[in-house]
């Protein structure tokens, strides 16, 4: 959503709600220790490490992507997705009033080192509606370290992110001079383990450079509302059903006779090439360590999306083990169609391999899931 009109729409319909814009909350640090169950993980990589703080120290700039990797595993894990409803439950829904919200499934990883601008890891100031949220989402943002003065989180007020914004339009400023606008009128959000701080989409915030010397970590896990527009964000890929979790249980899945499918007449797909998909697939299914021989790729037919013959045929096979695609969202067809085809595959005893929300069909309840998620992409296609 960068084209000015869309972005100034949201500016307008936006209300504040002081439960859960532009503040602080308070929590118990015993029972979401979120600071050890990080540090445990990165010792998975460097056992030497005894303070997040110090992760500048024993990791190499070329590392930290990897320890982004680690940790964000981590919060896909079942147990991390039962302790965040469990947080959110707790602390978000009294503020919310309601509890039909969805959850980010991979929560955003900070590792702000000292000195970051020289490393080329300045995160700059951004909002929400340049990265496609709206009004209908909010960020429990959470440091797992000490956050203060230049290694913290910095943020611009609503009144002047409105004026920061038209000028930014007006004069197609470039990032750079963005950030010098911002650094003027910017605060840091000044927290320690066992506080979150909890802000919309509409405010610019970003960092600075760390000069504290210290590093600085903090997770950032957003909820949006059934009702909200998700765009390119899905639910059941981007953001999770309450209750849950996108760590795959392997030893469920059948050993056999697999292929892939992908719908080229999908909007999913769109002008994507096709080997980008395959390898989109094959690297999901390396990176969890699913053990699936594929025999073949097979493509729908041009132009006969609308009724899918192809990919009909193929859950009908009695000998076929499994189809791999990449996601439930990837077809041409509609969701009473596709509904009907996954029912019988699974009466085929056919597994489906869903890669983007992570899911497995193997039986009838399986299927369930994927009917709440079209029910919500429904919904809000009108």
């Amino acid at each position: 959503m960068f084209n000015k009109s869309e972005v100034f729409k949201l500016f307008d319909e936006f209300v504040y709600d002081p439960n859960i814009d532009g503040r602080h909350i308070d929590y118990d640090l015993t029972k979401h220790n979120w600071s050890e169950w990080f540090l445990e993980s990165a010792r998975e990589l460097k056992p030497s490490l005894t303070r997040l703080e110090d992760i500048h120290l024993h990791f190499s700039v070329s590392e930290l992507l990897s320890l982004r990797q680690q940790f964000e595993r981590l919060t896909r894990s079942r147990e991390f997705s039962q302790r965040i409803d469990s947080f959110f439950q707790e602390y978000i829904t009294p503020l919310l009033g309601r509890d039909d919200y969805l959850l980010q499934s991979t929560c955003g990883i900070r590792v702000v080192v000292p000195d970051q601008v020289k490393l080329g890891r300045l995160l700059h100031f951004h909002n929400g509606y340049w990265t496609g949220y709206n009004n209908l989402t909010g960020t429990v943002w959470t440091p797992l370290t000490e956050a203060y003065d230049t290694n913290t989180m910095q943020m611009v007020d609503f009144d002047e992110t409105r004026k920061l914004m038209n000028k930014i339009y007006e004069e197609q400023l470039e990032f750079d001079q963005i950030q010098e606008l911002c650094y003027e009128k910017c605060f840091p959000i000044n927290l320690k383990p066992g506080q979150s701080w909890l802000f919309n989409q509409a405010n610019l915030h970003g960092n600075v450079n760390n000069e504290t010397g210290y590093t600085r970590v903090s997770f950032d896990c957003r909820w949006a509302l059934p009702e909200s527009n998700f765009g390119i964000r899905r639910p059941g890929s981007y953001y999770r059903l309450q209750g849950v979790h996108h760590e795959m249980d392997s030893s469920k899945i059948k050993k056999g006779n697999w292929i892939t499918f992908i719908d080229q007449n999908s909007d999913f797909v769109g002008l994507t090439p096709h080997y980008m998909l395959k390898e989109f697939m094959f690297q999901y299914m390396q990176t969890r360590k699913l053990d699936i021989d594929i025999t073949e790729f097979h493509n729908s037919m041009w132009y006969m999306g609308e009724w899918a013959p192809r990919l009909r045929d193929y859950v009908s096979i009695k000998d076929l083990t499994g189809i791999v695609m990449p996601s439930i969202y990837a077809f041409a067809c509609d969701t009473d169609l596709r509904l009907e085809l996954w029912h019988e595959a699974v009466k085929n005893n056919t597994q489906l391999l869903f890669c983007d929300e992570n899911i497995l069909v193997s039986e009838e309840k399986d299927i369930e899931l994927i009917e709440k998620l079209y029910s919500i992409e429904k919904k809000n296609n009108g």
